[in-house]
Order: C-alpha cells, then sequence, then structure tokens
C-alpha cells in the first residue's frame, strides 16, 4: 500500500498510525523494514507494552545487529474526538476541549509533546468538536514558547537529537559548567539542570559572546539553542541568594 501511493503521487510516506493503535513490536520492525520514519500508535488507549511517554523514543531493539530501531514512536497524548475508548464513553464539546487543554498544560510542564488523534472526516459532521480543535490551536498560538509543528518535523529532530554527542564538565571551585557539542543541528537546544543553592550568571560561547536561555524554574534549569555542528560553552554560574 505504501508503495502503491508513493508511486501514484509521487510522493514519499514516512509515518504511519495503526488502525484502532493496535500495534505490537512486530508492527513496529516491519515499518522500519518498509522505508517508515516514524510511527504514531502508541497511546493510553493501544495494546502496545509503552503507553504513556510524554516524549518520542525509539525501543525496537535488534539484537543480530545489537542496535537500536531508528523508527521513532510519537505517541499520542490527547483523547481522541468524540468517542474515547480511554473512557469508554462519547466526550461533550466541552469535554473534549477542557481535556484536551489540561492534557497540553501536563505537557507544558514537562517539556513533552502532545498529539492530538482527530478524525478529520467526523469534524464537518460535529461542529462543537471542531469548534474545540480551534479554541485549542487560538489557545496555543497565544503562547511564545510553544511550536505547532509536524510528527514528521518531530521524528528527524528526533533523531539529530540522538545523534548529538555532549560533553560537560562542573567545576564545583569556580562555580562553571564547560559544556562541549557534537553532531550539532542548528533548532536543537539543551536543558542544564541548576543546583538550588546556584543560578545562573551568563552562558557565552568559546568566543566569549552571550548565549540567550530561557529560564524554567519548575523544573530547576534553563534551556538554550543549538547553532552549529560543533560548539563549547562555558556557563557562569554564582550563589542563588536565599
Amino acid at each position: 500500500m505504501k508503495k502503491m501511493i508513493e508511486d501514484m503521487l509521487l510522493i514519499s510516506i514516512e509515518g504511519f498510525r495503526a488502525p484502532g493503535l493496535y500495534a505490537n513490536v512486530d508492527t513496529l520492525m516491519a515499518l522500519e523494514n518498509s522505508g517508515f520514519k516514524w510511527d504514531s500508535s502508541a497511546s493510553p488507549q493501544s495494546n502496545l507494552p509503552f503507553r504513556e511517554f510524554p516524549w518520542p523514543f525509539n525501543y525496537v531493539y535488534n539484537w543480530e545487529k545489537g542496535e537500536i530501531g531508528r523508527l521513532v514512536e510519537i505517541p499520542v497524548q490527547a483523547p481522541w474526538d468524540r468517542w474515547c475508548p480511554l473512557h469508554k464513553r462519547f466526550h461533550t464539546p466541552e469535554e473534549y476541549e477542557k481535556e484536551i487543554k489540561q492534557g497540553f498544560e501536563d505537557m507544558l510542564f514537562i517539556g513533552g509533546i502532545q498529539v492530538l488523534l482527530i478524525h478529520p472526516y467526523e469534524l464537518p459532521k460535529y461542529p462543537g468538536y471542531w469548534k474545540a480543535v480551534e479554541n485549542h490551536i487560538k489557545y496555543l498560538l497565544e503562547k511564545n514558547d510553544v511550536e505547532i509543528t509536524t510528527c514528521g518535523k518531530i521524528a528527524q529532530d528526533w533523531v539529530q537529537r540522538d545523534e548529538m554527542r555532549i560533553e560537560a564538565l562542573f567545576d564545583e571551585d569556580l562555580k562553571t559548567v564547560h559544556v562541549r557539542i557534537e553532531n550539532g543541528q542548528p533548532g536543537l537546544t539543551l536543558f542544564i539542570h541548576i543546583p538550588e543553592q546556584l543560578r545562573i550568571r551568563e552562558i557565552i560561547d568559546e568566543a566569549g559572546a552571550r548565549i540567550p536561555y530561557t529560564l524554567w524554574s519548575d523544573l530547576g534549569g534553563a534551556a538554550f539553542s543549538v547553532k552549529a555542528n560543533t560548539e563549547e560553552f562555558i556557563i557562569r554560574l554564582e550563589l542563588n541568594p536565599m
């Protein structure tokens, strides 16, 4: 089916979602062997051994090659429109909107990804649910630190992040962290955990230029972006006045 559609439309199909979310490890191995890049069948409703995950992951292990599979699993984190197998009943539009918003807030708190599972053909038939999705998207667009993207882009970024090598050395006396990045890609980010008694004074690159960062106080750290393939950073810390 993948080959037929690709030949007919002259496109590359890279993603898969199992009908009814009924997939297993054999399914994922077959997908990778068939050239798929990502799958989105794991969810609280699926029969996969892994269900609640806030981030993409790779978990198929090739025992013969001794390698982890490259297929990226992007879990569904938000409920289905209308019928919800998890609750075994229909959502009202109000319940649906409230649940996807709460799911988003949970994902935002831990830095995860929210994937909505929506059947587009049902939305024109049930305008209340489409309005719920529309309201949710408007809510997301008001947030500066949230990006609406595609599963294909998420899978690509995850592979790049997985290939990025990071070395970090903490000098307790000088209160500095030296970080070296290899195989970095522009747009990837680093999260640096900061001990409670310290705070960031500045982050600079090897040329001494200051690097902008975002404090993430709930998780006790800061995030900043990678700009090149190989980079070095110095994170200067200072005592945090109580």
